[in-house]
């Protein structure tokens, strides 16, 4: 959406989160396919030209895997952040610089990086002169019995550029645990 290409996303699916309120209005928009992941069988019967998403969806017990996809004949693309063993915020710069290539959007791509760029600096600026940094424990989901936090996700990467410690950092070699 923030490359300005609403008009070519049919579905979503699995929004755990709010959309940030610049997108929001847009976001809420577009039909929701499934809560959760859809099966293989409702995913292909939407007839997507490309299914993007985080590799945790990329499954046989999702949404199928990229190469069940792609015997289907339907490419999907990954995000970067969830495929490296530590997330970081040039995972995103990273996807929008792909996503700019592959709708042809290179420009605008490249003003959203900038734009991202110039927020993270000002806020590096402004936490710098912190005596303290705060420690954050991030609870992502509760599922019965279990707590998942994070170890080396992108909220860890979020509570450092916003000058915080993530508590849980040093504990995993994981994303999540």
């Amino acid at each position: 959406i923030a490359l300005g290409l609403e008009e070519h996303v049919i579905y979503t699916c699995y929004t755990n989160a709010e959309p940030i309120p610049e997108i929001a209005d847009t976001f809420n928009q577009i039909p929701l396919l499934s809560e959760r992941y859809p099966s293989l069988e409702v995913l292909l019967s939407t007839e997507p030209d490309l299914v993007l998403g985080q590799r945790f969806g990329f499954t046989e017990d999702h949404s199928g895997t990229v190469e069940t996809l792609a015997e289907h004949g339907v490419p999907a693309y990954v995000s970067t952040g969830t495929l490296a063993a530590s997330e970081s915020v040039e995972d995103i710069y990273q996807d929008l610089r792909d996503l700019g290539a592959i709708f042809r959007v290179e420009d605008r791509a490249e003003e959203v990086i900038s734009e991202m760029q110039a927020k993270v600096a000002d806020i590096a600026e402004k936490v710098s002169t912190l005596d303290e940094k705060a420690t954050v424990f991030v609870v992502d989901s509760i599922k019965e019995n279990e707590i998942y936090t994070s170890a080396k996700s992108m909220e860890t990467e979020v509570i450092k550029l916003a000058g915080g410690i993530g508590a849980c950092e040093g504990d995993s070699d994981e994303q999540w645990y």
